[in-house]
């Protein structure tokens, strides 16, 4: 029932040594011949040395520098001893599930200049390799020459396991993975599988009084993220060696979700942004190229078997400084934010703003807890590591150490205010940097600005611009201020 797949380039060690001259000369070719034999995989380039994945590399497919060479020479992280080095004897045949929307686009691009076997498993409903946005001819059609497909529902369960188990895979990487029982028939079909790398979520975590959210913070079983929830349940049952990803917000170029692209409509526009409560809620952006990334460094690392990544930016960013940080990497002039109460408007099925919003009350940073206490109306709490002080303020919530991008250790504002008690949703990424020695190539002015010009400064987007719910109210906004 499975199709044959067409296989990688063969090793070309055997056209390099044709003739022989003195019998010391033939000892050493046979030397050769013993060391290009024990790496059976494609050299790609020929200078390109085995590495651990530098920050630099993802220079591939970064804007402006995406035709310049990765630089080997800049500082390289110091990683775990068990961390897996890439190299060619280490090469891997490798599953994606999925992988042509999104994440899977730029994963795969990596994983195939590391040198391993990549297919993808799709219904094949999109094209398997689409070239990116200032991507060369030639880097284009390397990868597409060697990209693979195996088409097929991942719902069809006789199918998925009749056709992984006849090809055989070391390492499956899971993008679209949504429910147990679909990763189950995976698990049956591939007994000897090496690791199991799994996109979660972190809207996994139960709602709480302490943030950021960490991996070992309690979830919550009804979220909607629950499939995934009970996926990660499922591989921590099964006898295999698994590794599980929690993003927070992904952004970046080609993104199918309507994060920074419903802010770039409206700058474009020149319309004010809405946006809802007091706009001080606080959250949590990563780059999808810094996401790739954490993908390749789980792969093959002793110190990723078994556990669970927090994946996103270093810091945080409030609702208005979104919008600004959006106007600003883009090259649009500072917009005009709109705040409203969601709860006086019928949006019916309409998203009228692409983040949560709901209640929270404590900070955490590092080891140390700031309770902040949610005052009655007006009444704010600005938290510092070391100090806290109630502010009383009139009206509404003023920015207080220019909140547009909240750090780690800079201070934050956590209230009740006239719309009620606001949701700040983020996570803590201190694991993955110290136990993957990953670490974020793009801050947030720089990802939104990689994502504008390489994705909606050049006319493409996902859906088009919908204003109903701004129109809604904009109109509202301007009858109160009459």
């Amino acid at each position: 029932m499975s199709k044959k797949l067409k296989s990688i380039n063969p090793n070309p060690a055997n056209q390099i040594f044709q003739r022989s001259g003195t019998k010391a000369s033939k000892e050493k070719q046979k030397e050769k011949e013993k060391k290009m034999n024990m790496a059976r995989v494609v050299v790609v380039q020929q200078k390109q040395p085995a590495f651990s994945l530098p920050p630099s590399s993802l220079s591939d497919f970064s804007g402006i520098r995406f035709n310049q060479p990765i630089q080997y020479k800049q500082k390289v992280w110091h990683k775990p001893r068990s961390a897996l080095q890439v190299t060619a004897s280490s090469a891997k045949k490798i599953l994606i599930m999925g992988g042509t929307r999104f994440i899977g686009i730029f994963l795969s691009r990596l994983l195939v200049k590391e040198g391993h076997q990549v297919t993808l498993f799709t219904r094949g409903k999109a094209p398997i390799a689409q070239q990116l946005p200032g991507e060369s001819e030639k880097d284009f059609s390397d990868f597409s020459s060697k990209i693979l497909h195996l088409k097929g529902d991942r719902k069809d369960y006789d199918f998925v396991k009749t056709s992984l188990a006849a090809e055989g895979f070391d390492v499956v990487y899971d993008i679209n993975g949504r429910e147990a029982e679909e990763v189950e028939p995976i698990l049956d079909a591939l007994p000897k599988l090496e690791q199991y790398i799994y996109c979660s979520s972190a809207g996994v975590y139960l709602k709480s009084d302490l943030l950021p959210h960490v991996e070992v913070d309690a979830v919550d079983p009804k979220s909607r993220h629950k499939g995934k929830l009970e996926t990660e349940n499922l591989l921590q049952s099964r006898d295999v060696n698994w590794t599980s990803i929690r993003p927070v917000y992904i952004y970046g170029p080609l993104n199918y979700n309507p994060v920074e692209e419903w802010f770039f409509h409206r700058l474009k526009a020149g319309r004010p942004i809405p946006v809802p409560n007091s706009g001080v809620q606080i959250t949590q952006l990563g780059h999808v190229k810094d996401l790739a990334t954490a993908f390749i460094q789980v792969l093959g690392n002793e110190k990723a078997s078994k556990q669970i990544f927090n994946i996103s930016g270093e810091k945080y960013v409030t609702f208005d400084g979104l919008a600004k940080a959006c106007a600003k990497a883009a090259g649009f002039p500072e917009p005009e934010i709109v705040h409203y109460n969601p709860k006086e408007f019928d949006f019916g099925k309409k998203k009228a703003f692409p983040f949560r919003d709901q209640g929270v009350c404590v900070w955490r940073y590092m080891n140390a807890q700031v309770i902040c206490l949610c005052m009655p109306i007006a009444h704010v709490l600005v938290s510092y590591p070391h100090k806290a002080y109630v502010t009383y303020l009139s009206n509404i919530v003023q920015q207080i150490d220019d909140l547009n991008h909240v750090h780690g250790c800079a201070c934050i504002v956590l209230l009740s205010n006239e719309y009620g008690m606001m949701q700040h949703f983020f996570a803590s990424v201190d694991k993955a940097k110290s136990v993957l020695g990953w670490k974020p190539e793009f801050d947030l002015i720089e990802g939104l600005a990689d994502s504008y010009n390489l994705d909606f400064g050049r006319g493409t987007f996902r859906k088009a611009a919908d204003f109903t719910t701004d129109d809604m109210i904009l109109s509202k906004n301007l009858v109160l201020q009459s």
